[in-house]
């Protein structure tokens, strides 16, 4: 279906600049060419190692939306995809700050990326790490004012915790966004 939207958003890899075409190619072999993989900007811990990583994989017409100057690339990183016969759409991958000394932080991030979509007027959704969960701090807010809509409303029992009992890992929208269904697979790690 032309209107589909095929995109996978990742948070929390750490991947170097050096490795990243190596994984560029393996995604190009297995996927026949169909997919395309897009990396945040890279962010680096004390010790210099790569950490905090965002990254998108994609199929489909589109480009990626160039966020410098407007977002922290280090935290947001959006790709505008073609629907047939419908308007475009914004995915974003979110990976907001972590921690509760973080908290006046994540709220500036998802403030800051939710503004900005919004602001674009086009329909969007924002997948990722949000580090807190959809009914609590800014979030929550959104949602009560219909700004947002909670993705996880379309399989409500369907959902379980992602971390810690807690559910950080979600989708929100906006728009003309019609959702069949969504997928999380168990994984390695502490939340997926």
């Amino acid at each position: 279906d032309e209107k589909e939207v095929d995109t996978m958003c990742l948070q929390e890899i750490r991947v170097t600049q050096m490795s990243r075409s190596g994984y560029e190619a393996d995604l190009k072999e297995w996927g026949k060419g169909e997919y395309k993989l897009y990396w945040g900007e890279e962010d680096r811990d004390e010790e210099g190692n790569p950490t905090r990583g965002i990254a998108m994989i994609t199929r489909g017409k589109g480009f990626q939306v160039n966020l410098r100057g407007k977002l922290n690339e280090k935290r947001a990183l959006a790709f505008k995809h073609h629907r047939q016969g419908a308007r475009p759409l914004l995915v974003i991958n979110i990976y907001a700050e972590s921690g509760k000394q973080s908290r006046r932080k994540r709220e500036e991030t998802i403030d800051e990326i939710t503004a900005w979509a919004v602001g674009t007027g086009e329909d969007f959704i924002i997948i990722g790490d949000w580090n807190c969960e959809c009914d609590e701090e800014i979030v929550g807010n959104y949602q009560a004012c219909g700004m947002l809509r909670a993705a996880d409303d379309i399989d409500p029992l369907g959902c379980r915790p992602t971390h810690a009992n807690r559910k950080i890992d979600y989708a929100m929208y906006h728009g003309d966004i019609q959702l069949r269904e969504r997928w999380q697979e168990d994984g390695i790690m502490d939340h997926d």
